[in-house]
């Protein structure tokens, strides 16, 4: 596994490019990472409109380690190209570009090309959410500017005809996270669709950091409290990673084992990303 990069969120909240009346409360919700949508979230009839008001959510007061970011079209999709030469002639600059429906590298060079030539390089968050895009997903992972991959569980069994239960996911799921480890990027998992569901949101979202997934997409703030929860590791998981990572330094990278655990590199490894995520989980910027 590469070196990870440094793009590291639990939660990335979607806001409605067309309803600009939500912009400071998604930029206040306490996400790690708050993405102006220009593509599901918003209507054919109303793609134009949203460009006339999305560069407000850019200009508007934020945490400062919250990061901004746009998930524009497909580029296969004339909204798609729209939305880029919006993004040159608004003088928009977002922290990191979403790309829906990445089938391969090829989108990926595609969006970093358009993206020098109006001048604004970009981090990329690529979304794996069709067949083609999963069996394409560790090129994708590898290729220039990928910060990291989002799992789009609907679209996926939209198009498999699969339903969005755990055991039905847990190939495609894999599937991104192996490619996201792979290259060292972050790996996101996607939303659960029914915000008044709690009590599921968290079941599930519990599950994810055992399958290596660093967060997932929520589609409301109420959903980020639980998310957040989820990934924060609890007392005794950050007390054995603790005392891992003593033993460690008192063997001098030797094996040893404690309560009968062998501890060598990978169980070390393991343990300083437990300390990592309980790191990145305090204190937390908000709440649901």
């Amino acid at each position: 596994m590469k070196t990870r990069n440094v793009l590291v969120a639990r939660s990335l909240l979607f806001v409605p490019a067309n309803r600009p009346d939500r912009y400071l409360k998604a930029l206040e919700s306490g996400a790690d990472i708050a993405c102006l949508d220009m593509e599901d979230a918003v209507s054919m009839n109303d793609k134009a409109l949203a460009r006339k008001s999305a560069a407000q959510f850019f200009s508007l007061p934020a945490p400062p380690d919250l990061t901004k970011a746009l998930r524009i079209n497909s580029l296969a999709t004339l909204d798609g190209l729209r939305d880029i030469l919006w993004i040159k002639d608004s003088g928009v600059n977002p922290d990191l570009l979403l790309l829906p429906k990445v089938t391969g590298q090829r989108d990926i060079d595609c969006l970093n090309l358009l993206m020098r030539e109006i001048g604004i390089p970009c981090p990329i968050l690529a979304i794996i959410e069709t067949a083609e895009g999963l069996e394409n997903a560790a090129q994708i992972a590898l290729s220039p500017n990928v910060a990291g991959l989002c799992f789009g569980s609907a679209d996926y069994t939209a198009e498999t005809g699969s339903t969005m239960d755990w055991d039905s996911l847990a190939y495609g799921r894999g599937r991104v996270v192996q490619a996201a480890a792979r290259s060292g990027i972050l790996a996101l998992d996607g939303a659960w669709l029914n915000f008044r569901d709690k009590e599921g949101l968290l079941a599930e979202s519990r599950r994810l950091p055992a399958l290596g997934f660093d967060g997932r997409v929520v589609i409301h703030p109420a959903q980020i409290q639980g998310v957040h929860a989820a990934f924060a590791p609890s007392a005794s998981e950050i007390e054995r990673a603790q005392k891992i990572m003593t033993l460690a330094e008192q063997s001098e990278g030797g094996a040893s084992a404690i309560n009968g655990l062998m501890v060598d590199r990978p169980v070390i490894l393991q343990a300083e990303r437990v300390l990592e995520r309980a790191k990145r989980g305090s204190p937390d910027r908000g709440s649901a």
